[in-house]
């Protein structure tokens, strides 16, 4: 648990404290968080959650979601995730369809409706009295349904009509009708009606539960409202400026706060209470002064919600819990209640977090009594490697003992007023399989409102040898006592990954981490099992406010920092924004590098400026992570892990050299290559564009834009390797490595 004081920084703070640094400095270097623009897990389900067969079994049709009212109590420590989800197969069994009709006429369902809105008539000829007699026609009944609730064939208006006749009669003469009437024409739909899944608590899916954000939380996991959607996407992406607003909202299901599940209704005597604890920023950006977390109350009967409580925002702190009693409330004891909590931020980024935890609605409580009877974990579960989250399989069985832990150590948290009796217990799974159970430890007497560590030992366990390029393991911790008001907070997992890479990090990227100075230098130790090739590094590069698509680095390879000893250094390479395997972009290396032992890899920057990555706040690797920029080395100044991973396998999906993937991005064809005189970049298609020719010390030598086919002089240019860099208006970037002759 890492106990950090992450600071807010906005624009204008950022230029502050930029010329104060360039005052005070002169172009060295130093390291800081940055606050992120998006959140990368949060993208990685929404992608995974629209290519999965069941958001597109039933394209080109409508669908309802139905939601169960739920009844009191209602209980959420986000130890698990609570929110709806909005997906469906058509073929589940469960599901049922509705043939939805905009109207029927005289109990038909007609594709279209001619008619008149007025009386109208029919004409027989009298030949006793050498006239037309008119015969008015009966009315005809159609009843429109409800357009916007189609799950079922409402009916919301019953409307008259007439028949439009095929002849009208004009100067005593029958002739053809031209006049068109009143016509519509019918709509149809299928509507798939989706039963509720009966588990979720929670619309909205603008909310993340996660148990990485939060400073001390009341238990495993927290609902974390930020300025991102539920796609992990910022609110206001393409904005100019810092744009503010509501941005996250999270609603509850409908809860029967009038009628009682054993009869009778709830009066302001049933002593009901609403209970919530909240924290600003904890591991992440901290909400400034104006930013707020609001809680709201829904009237069903009016339609409206109305404001309860509200935080304005601040530094982290302690989270604290709010309660409201509905003994003046009384208007609010209603059949479809729902309160929701919302927040107002800058919509540009994952910016102004709030975090809140153990919410709880229900009777029989008091201001006296608000004790939660719960024993949780905080945290997820850890890794059992000595140094690594991650390691190769094939290197950890060189000497697998030496990487594994002696012991390792959970806090639980007994939220209750009394003392408990509890039991705790490790395991290990394969699959389905467990192979390992450590002793089961026990508590006789955990104090009330306190944190204990539990230590499991693991003297005699090392993870079984398997020939396998890479394995899975999940790691379960398990604590037990009764009574105990939710289980589900205890257990927790973690997954160890023996896969081809390294890393410190545990895949989670609390804030953005940036190094700023002209040829700084970043370099992490690792210690190898084992001799081997290396073959790429893989980096999380996170949007923040600031671009970093033009700033050039290249990977750095050392065998000592002092003396600095490098083994390899690269040609130029550029940050590539990425959504994929845990969050890294690959960067293969242009040669074989055979490494062992201990070694630095890292990164130095090329052109000046600043490099940002993503920085994990609940692992620790700052002792061996350092910076260099002025023949110095020292330690990065903030307790964290850099996400940046060696990789001796190349497994990564996602290698450098591509851009994002854009739909409708334009290819370009650069030819010749190697060239002398003259190069040729080739679109295909004529869209604005612009590229830039930079030589391996990071200067731009020639740099235009245009549209169509360019001819590019290189008779000035000297022999050498450049790197071509193409950017078009929608954002499509590719980079492409030039030899001039």
């Amino acid at each position: 648990m890492q106990h950090l004081l992450i600071q807010s920084l906005r624009m204008v703070k950022f230029y502050l404290l930029f010329v104060l640094f360039i005052y005070s400095s002169f172009l060295t270097a130093q390291d800081r968080l940055v606050p992120l623009s998006e959140n990368l897990q949060l993208q990685k389900d929404y992608q995974q959650l629209m290519n999965s067969p069941s958001s597109r079994a039933a394209e080109n049709q409508s669908y309802y979601f139905e939601l169960d009212t739920l009844e009191l109590p209602f209980i959420d420590d986000f130890s698990r995730n609570t929110l709806k989800t909005f997906q469906f197969d058509s073929n589940d069994p469960g599901i049922t369809q509705n043939f939805w009709h905009k109207f029927t006429v005289d109990g038909f369902i007609n594709d279209t409706l001619q008619v008149y809105t007025d009386t109208s008539y029919q004409y027989v000829w009298n030949s006793g009295t050498s006239t037309w007699d008119s015969l008015a026609n009966g009315t005809i009944e159609v009843i429109y349904n409800d357009s916007i609730y189609r799950a079922e064939n409402i009916p919301v208006d019953t409307v008259l009509f007439w028949p439009r006749p095929d002849s009208i009669l004009v100067n005593d003469t029958l002739v053809e009708n031209t006049n068109f009437g009143f016509f519509r024409l019918n709509e149809f739909d299928t509507v798939n009606i989706i039963p509720d899944d009966g588990q979720s608590l929670w619309v909205g899916n603008d909310g993340w539960i996660n148990p990485t954000m939060p400073d001390d939380p009341i238990t495993l996991g927290v609902l974390t409202l930020d300025g991102v959607d539920s796609a992990g996407i910022p609110h206001d992406p393409n904005s100019v400026t810092s744009s503010y607003g509501i941005s996250d909202v999270v609603t509850s299901k409908p809860i029967f706060l009038g009628t009682k599940p054993q009869g009778g209704f709830y009066t302001t005597l049933d002593s009901i209470y609403f209970t919530f604890f909240y924290q600003p920023a904890g591991l992440g950006d901290a909400p400034e002064e104006r930013d707020s977390l609001i809680l709201e109350f829904y009237l069903p009967d009016e339609d409206r919600w109305v404001r309860m409580w509200s935080s304005e925002g601040g530094d982290n702190k302690p989270f604290e819990e709010v309660a409201i009693s509905f003994r003046t409330l009384d208007q609010f004891l209603q059949d479809g209640f729902r309160f929701r909590f919302l927040n107002y931020a800058t919509l540009t980024g994952a910016f102004d977090n709030w975090h809140i935890d153990y919410v709880r609605l229900g009777a029989n409580r008091s201001s006296d009594d608000l004790e939660i009877d719960d024993l949780a974990y905080l945290e997820e579960g850890k890794t059992l490697l000595s140094r690594y989250t991650q390691m190769p399989w094939e290197h950890y069985w060189q000497s697998s003992q030496f990487w594994m832990i002696d012991q390792s150590e959970m806090f639980i948290r007994n939220n209750s007023n009394t003392a408990k009796n509890v039991e705790s217990v490790l395991e290990v799974y394969d699959g389905d399989t467990r192979i390992f159970q450590s002793d089961i430890r026990r508590k006789p007497n955990f104090p009330a409102n306190t944190i204990q560590a539990e230590q499991f030992s693991l003297d005699i366990f090392e993870f079984p040898k398997i020939d396998a390029p890479y394995k899975n393991f999940e790691i379960r911790y398990t604590t037990n006592t009764t009574p105990d008001d939710n289980r589900f907070n205890d257990t927790t997992f973690f997954n160890q990954q023996f896969g081809t890479q390294y890393a410190y990090d545990d895949g989670s990227s609390e804030n953005a981490w940036e190094l700023v100075g002209t040829d700084a230098k970043l370099a992490i130790e690792f210690d190898l099992a084992k001799e081997d090739t290396l073959k790429a590094l893989n980096i999380y590069f996170p949007r923040t406010e600031t671009s970093m698509l033009d700033r050039a680095f290249r990977i750095v390879v050392w065998s000592s920092l002092v003396p600095e000893i490098q083994l390899f250094r690269s040609d130029l390479y550029f940050p590539v924004y990425s959504i994929g395997r845990d969050l890294v972009t690959g960067y293969e290396l242009e040669e074989e590098l055979i490494l062992n032992g201990k070694v630095y890899i890292g990164f130095e920057i090329a052109n000046g400026g600043s490099i940002i990555t993503g920085f994990d706040n609940n692992t620790n690797a700052r002792d061996l992570s350092w910076i260099n920029f002025d023949g110095s080395w020292v330690s990065i100044s903030y307790d964290g892990s850099v996400i940046l991973r060696p990789d001796f396998g190349q497994t990564n999906p996602y290698p450098v050299g591509i851009a994002d993937e854009i739909p409708g991005a334009i290819d370009f064809t650069v030819y010749p290559v190697p060239t002398d005189d003259h190069l040729f970049i080739e679109p295909d298609r004529d869209d604005l564009y612009s590229f830039k020719l930079i030589d391996l010390s990071g200067h731009i030598v020639k740099s235009s834009k245009g549209t169509g086919l360019i001819n590019l002089p290189m008779e000035d240019v000297s022999a050498g390797i450049y790197l071509l860099e193409i950017c078009t208006e929608a954002g499509h970037r590719q980079v492409q490595k030039i030899v001039v002759n």
